[in-house]
């Protein structure tokens, strides 16, 4: 059931990043831009952070990171509740 969740999650992460809301990126990353000068940081350091960002935030890693994060929660959630639904079947 987990791997089914991740897969689905995957796929929604594309739809958001890709169909639905494709300036997403474009739009933080300038919000984070506009924060950075408010702060008065070097713009060296900006440019450095905002390329960070820019691979940080891209479909591939955002689906990965989806992927990963609900296969090992579904993987949890899967132990923790065997321990308490468990059946003892005799034959």
């Amino acid at each position: 059931m987990s791997i089914s969740t991740a897969l689905f999650s995957v796929v929604f992460t594309y739809i958001f990043y890709e169909i639905l809301y494709p300036k997403y990126v474009n739009e933080l990353l300038l919000a984070m831009k506009e924060k950075m000068n408010l702060l008065s940081i070097p713009k060296e350091k900006i440019d450095e952070k905002l390329a960070e960002r820019t691979t940080y935030y891209s479909t591939a890693i955002q689906s990965g990171y989806s992927f990963i994060g609900n296969f090992i929660t579904g993987m949890a959630f899967t132990l923790l509740l065997s321990f308490f639904l468990k059946t003892n079947k005799k034959i």
